[in-house]
């Protein structure tokens, strides 16, 4: 699927998951959540079958990556893992055109003609930049969640609500 000045974005396979974790395993945010990198990838294969991975590339290189799920909360609406953009292309829009990606994938999943749909995901109270971009792209706080993935990190659980244009 092509985007924008040479851009494209395609579903990744089972056989694109080690670059992906190598990747995020790579960032901050990788090494703060992720305790190895082997933990990281086990968990991408065991989800690859329900979740969806889709790469970014900037003409040939892969700039970032999104991974969600359709169903994943309340087994109703979709669920943001991870929207993750390398480092050399943030600030580029190249994160917004995952979002985008992700808010169209959300209206209309497994090719129904959705209307309306919700999004969630949670980010962390440390990460204030992605905070704010998620804000500005018209996500709201619902909530702080102490601890929940580790005992010192709470995180901010977040929703927006989509509709076809």
């Amino acid at each position: 699927m092509t985007q924008r000045n040479g851009t494209e974005i395609t579903k990744a396979g089972r056989e694109d998951l080690p670059v992906l974790a190598e990747t995020l395993f790579a960032s901050k945010i990788g090494r703060k959540y992720y305790p190895t990198l082997e933990t990281l990838l086990t968990l991408m294969e065991r989800s690859f079958d329900d979740d969806q991975f889709y790469i970014l590339y900037d003409h040939t290189e892969m700039a970032g990556f999104i991974w969600f799920q359709t169903k994943g909360a309340f087994h109703t609406f979709t669920y943001l893992h991870m929207i993750y953009v390398k480092k050399e292309y943030r600030q580029k829009g190249y994160g917004k055109t995952l979002l985008e990606f992700l808010e169209k994938a959300a209206l209309c999943p497994e090719g129904k003609n959705k209307l309306q749909s919700k999004i969630f995901l949670v980010v962390g109270e440390w990460n204030q930049s992605a905070i704010q971009f998620y804000i500005n792209e018209g996500y709201i706080t619902l909530s702080t969640i102490p601890g929940l993935f580790r005992k010192k990190i709470d995180e901010h659980l977040m929703m927006k609500e989509c509709f076809r244009a």
